[in-house]
C-alpha cells in the first residue's frame, strides 16, 4: 500500500496523466504525426515561395512584413525536426528512468501535498499556454475584409490564378496552420518543463528521507542505540546516496541533451526578436487583427521563457535545500561507517545543479546575474586594488617631511626651557 501510494505520486497521478497526455502522448498518435508531417510539407512550400517572391520583388517593405512569417516558419520547421529528439532523448528518457527507480517507502503529509500542488500548477500553465496557442491559431485562420494579411495570403493570392479551386486551396492552407502554434508551443518548452516536474518530485522525496533519516530513534540515548540503530541508518543512507546520484545524472543528461538544441533555436529567437519589432513598428493603418495577433505571439513567448526560466531556478533552489538539509542532520550518534557515507554525501550535494544554455547565460535567473556581477567585478577589482594601495612617497616628500619634523622638536624643546618648572 505505502508502495503504490509513492509510486502513484510519481507516475500515476490523474493531473500529471493529462499533462503527460498533452505533451507527450499525443504526439504518439498516428494521425497527429500524419498533421505535422502535413504542416511539414506546408511549411517548406510556404517558405519556398515567399522567399521566391522576395527575390523577385527585392523590396525592404515587403522583406520587413514578412519577416515574422519567415522567422515564424524557421521555428516551426525547427520544433518539426527537433520533436522527435526531445521525445525519445530527453522526456520519455526520464520517464523511465524515474520509474525504474525504487521508491519504496513513504512520504510525510507536507511532501505528498507540495507534489499535488505543484503537478496541478503545471498543468494550470500548461492550460494557459495551450489557450494562447489556440487564440494564435485562430487569429491565423480569421480573414479580414480586405484579405491583406502580413503573413501569407497578399502576395500568395496575387500571384496564383483567380480560380475557385484556389480560393479553396488557400483556404484549407488558413485552416490548416489553425494546428501550428500548439505542437511549436509545447515542443520543446514545456516537454522539458515536464521533464523538470518529474525530477522535482523524486528532490522532494530524497530530501523528506534525509529529513527523517533518524526517525523512530529521536528520543533514544546514546547509550540505547544499538547496532540495530546503525543498520537502519545505514540503509537509509544508502537509498538516498542512491537515488541522490540517479537524479543527478539525470539531471546532468538533460544539461547535455538540452545543451544540443539551444543553439538553433537561440538564432530563430533572434531573428524573431528582430523581425517581430520591426513589423511591429512598420504596420501602419493596419486591421486590429495584427496587433492581436502579435500580442498574443509575444505574451505567449514571454510566459513561456519565465515559466522555464522558473523551473530552472527552482530546480537550482532545490538541489541546494538537498545539501542543507543534509547539514542539519542529528549525525553525531552514528558510527564510523555511517559517517563516512555521509560526509561522502554531503560533498557531493554541497554544489547545487545548475542548467546552462550557453558559456555564460544560464536557465537559472540567479546565476545569470551571479555571472554577470562576477564579470562586473573581475573588471572593477584592479582599479578598487590600485586605488586602495598606498601611494609611494617621493624622495622630496620624504625630505620635507624629515625637516618638517626637526622643526616640531626644536619648537618643543624651546617651549620647555621658557616653561618655568612645578619647583620653583
Amino acid at each position: 500500500m505505502i508502495i503504490s501510494k509513492c509510486r502513484n505520486l510519481l507516475t500515476h497521478d490523474f493531473c500529471l496523466k493529462i499533462y503527460r497526455g498533452l505533451t507527450v502522448r499525443i504526439f504518439h498518435l498516428k494521425a497527429i504525426k500524419y498533421v505535422l508531417l502535413l504542416l511539414q510539407i506546408s511549411g517548406y512550400l510556404l517558405i519556398l515561395v515567399q522567399t521566391c517572391m522576395f527575390f523577385y520583388k527585392f523590396d525592404f517593405d515587403y522583406f520587413t512584413q514578412y519577416g515574422t512569417f519567415y522567422t515564424f516558419l524557421l521555428y516551426v520547421l525547427l520544433v518539426f525536426k527537433c520533436l522527435p529528439y526531445v521525445l525519445q532523448d530527453l522526456v520519455e528518457f526520464t520517464e523511465k528512468e524515474i520509474d525504474s527507480w525504487n521508491v519504496k517507502d513513504d512520504v510525510s503529509p507536507k511532501v505528498t501535498e507540495k507534489i499535488t500542488r505543484d503537478v496541478h500548477y503545471g498543468l494550470s500553465y500548461l492550460s494557459f499556454g495551450v489557450i494562447l496557442s489556440f487564440m494564435t491559431g485562430i487569429m491565423l485562420a480569421a480573414t479580414t475584409d480586405i484579405d491583406d494579411d502580413f503573413l501569407y495570403d497578399k502576395e500568395l493570392i496575387t500571384y496564383l490564378p483567380k480560380w475557385k479551386v484556389t480560393t479553396v486551396m488557400v483556404s484549407l492552407i488558413r485552416y490548416f496552420f489553425c494546428f501550428v502554434p500548439y505542437p511549436t508551443t509545447i515542443s520543446p518548452c514545456y516537454q522539458l518543463i515536464y521533464g523538470f516536474i518529474r525530477v522535482k518530485l523524486a528532490i522532494y522525496i530524497i530530501i523528506d528521507r534525509m529529513e527523517r533519516v533518524n526517525r523512530g530513534y529521536e528520543n533514544l540515548q546514546q547509550s540505547k542505540l544499538d547496532e540495530v540503530y546503525h543498520k537502519t541508518v545505514s540503509e537509509r543512507l544508502k537509498w538516498i546516496i542512491d537515488l541522490h546520484v540517479k537524479t543527478c545524472v539525470l539531471l546532468h543528461h538533460i544539461e547535455g541533451k538540452a545543451k544540443g538544441l539551444m543553439f538553433p533555436f537561440k538564432i530563430c529567437a533572434t531573428l524573431a526578436l528582430v523581425s517581430f519589432v520591426a513589423c511591429y513598428f512598420s504596420l501602419e493603418s493596419k486591421p486590429i487583427k495584427e496587433y492581436i495577433l502579435l500580442s498574443i505571439l509575444f505574451t505567449n513567448t514571454l510566459f513561456t521563457l519565465f515559466l522555464l526560466t522558473s523551473y530552472g531556478q527552482y530546480i537550482e533552489d532545490l538541489s541546494q535545500d538537498i545539501f542543507d538539509t543534509s547539514a542539519r542532520v542529528k549525525w553525531y550518534h552514528w558510527n564510523h561507517s555511517n559517517k563516512k557515507n555521509y560526509l561522502i554525501y554531503l560533498t557531493n550535494a554541497q554544489k547545487p545543479f545548475k542548467l546552462n544554455y550557453t558559456e555564460n547565460i544560464s536557465v537559472n535567473y540567479r546565476l545569470a546575474v551571479d555571472d554577470k556581477l562576477s564579470g562586473i567585478n573581475a573588471q572593477i577589482d584592479p582599479f578598487i586594488r590600485h586605488s586602495a594601495r598606498p601611494r609611494q612617497t617621493s624622495h622630496l616628500e620624504l625630505h620635507s617631511d624629515r625637516i618638517q619634523k626637526a622643526r616640531d622638536e626644536d619648537f618643543e624643546q624651546l617651549v620647555f626651557l621658557k616653561t618655568p618648572s612645578a619647583g620653583l
